[in-house]
C-alpha cells in the first residue's frame, strides 16, 4: 500500500505542477485522497488464508518380486487430488497450499518422467495412489508420507523381466552384434547381479534383443522400465511382427552417465502403430563413442509392463 501511495501521490505531484502552470483550477489534493481511499479497498480486499501440504518424496516397495520384479524407482512428481479434485501436480519435494478446511481425503498418485524427459511427466499407471484423511487448518503444513506399490494382477503385467540373478537371461546378442551381455557380480552392478556389456577397438557395436517375442495389448498403457550405468550413450527400441512384415523402431536414446539411473521408456505409441502385431521384442544397442578407448555398460531391473 505505501508504494502505491507514494506512486499515486508522485503522480499528482506532477498533475498539480501541469495545472498550476496551466492556471486550471482542480482540486487536487481531493483527487489524491479519493485515488487512495480506492486503492486501499482494493488492497485490503479480504482473500482466503490456505493450508498446506508438505511431501518430501513417495516410497515404493515390491510386494511380488517374483513376478513383479525389483522395486527401484523413480518417482520425481506427486499428482495430488482433495476430495477427487486435482489439486495440481508437483516436483518433489514439495510444499503446496489447499483452499479447504476441515478434514478432507488427499489422494496422491506417483508421478514419473516418460522417457526421462522433464517435459512429459505423467502419473504412473502402474503404481498405486495414497490415501489419507487430513485436518486443514489455515495457515498450518501437514505433512504427508505417501507410499506405493506396484497395482496387482492383472493390472499391472510383466510380459519381459530381467534382473540378471537367474541362469541364463532373457536378452540375447543379435547377429548384428559384435559383442555380448554378460552376466556379473562386481562392485558396479545395482543389485545383485547385473548384465555388463564392454565395447573396445575390436568390439564397437552392441545388439541385444529379447529371447522370445510376447504379446502385447493394444491401446493401454505399456511400458518399458530398466536401471543403468554407462560410459557410452544406447538406444532403446522395439521389434514389431506381422505376419507380413519385420518392424523395427528406434524408441529413446539415453546418454552416458557415471551413476545408477531409473528410466520408464513409453512402448504404447510404437505399439499402437501396429494393430495386426502378433509379438514384440525389445531391443538394446550402442555404437561405441569414438572418443572413448573404451566404454561399459551396465544393465539391471529390466522389465515390460502393461
Amino acid at each position: 500500500m505505501c508504494w502505491l501511495k507514494l506512486r499515486v501521490m508522485n503522480k499528482y505531484v506532477r498533475l498539480n505542477y501541469f495545472f498550476l502552470h496551466t492556471k486550471i483550477k482542480i482540486p487536487v489534493i481531493m483527487i489524491a485522497c479519493s485515488l487512495q481511499i480506492i486503492s486501499c479497498n482494493l488492497i485490503n480486499s479480504s482473500e482466503p488464508i490456505p493450508a498446506y501440504v508438505h511431501i518430501d518424496s513417495i516410497s515404493f516397495s515390491s510386494i511380488d518380486p517374483l513376478h513383479q520384479g525389483s522395486g527401484s524407482h523413480k518417482i520425481t512428481d506427486a499428482w495430488v487430488y482433495v476430495d477427487g479434485n486435482i489439486v495440481g501436480t508437483f516436483e518433489l519435494p514439495a510444499t503446496f497450499p489447499v483452499l479447504s478446511s476441515g478434514s478432507h481425503k488427499i489422494t496422491i498418485r506417483p508421478g514419473i518422467l516418460i522417457n526421462g524427459i522433464a517435459a512429459t511427466r505423467t502419473n504412473y499407471p502402474f503404481y498405486t495412489g495414497f490415501d489419507t484423511v487430513v485436518n486443514f487448518v489455515s495457515d498450518k503444513t501437514n505433512t504427508v508420507f505417501p507410499h506405493s506399490v506396484y497395482l496387482t494382477f492383472p493390472a499391472a503385467f510383466c510380459s519381459q523381466l530381467e534382473d540378471f540373478d537367474q541362469t541364463g537371461t532373457t536378452l540375447v546378442k543379435t547377429s548384428n552384434s559384435d559383442t555380448t551381455i554378460n552376466q556379473v557380480l562386481d562392485p558396479f552392478c545395482f543389485e545383485g547381479q547385473s548384465g555388463k556389456v564392454y565395447l573396445d577397438a575390436s568390439h564397437t557395436f552392441f545388439e541385444c534383443a529379447s529371447k522370445d517375442s510376447f504379446p502385447l495389448p493394444l491401446s493401454v498403457p505399456v511400458y518399458m522400465e530398466l536401471d543403468y550405468r554407462s560410459d557410452n550413450e544406447f538406444t532403446i527400441g522395439m521389434i514389431t511382427y506381422t505376419f507380413s512384415h519385420i518392424y523395427v523402431d528406434n524408441i529413446v536414446t539415453f546418454k552416458a552417465t557415471d551413476h545408477w539411473k531409473k528410466e520408464y521408456v513409453n512402448l504404447g505409441p510404437t505399439v499402437n502403430a501396429t494393430a495386426n502385431a502378433f509379438g514384440y521384442k525389445i531391443f538394446i544397442k550402442a555404437t561405441k563413442s569414438a572418443a572413448l578407448t573404451n566404454a561399459t555398460l551396465y544393465f539391471d531391473n529390466i522389465k515390460v509392463i502393461h
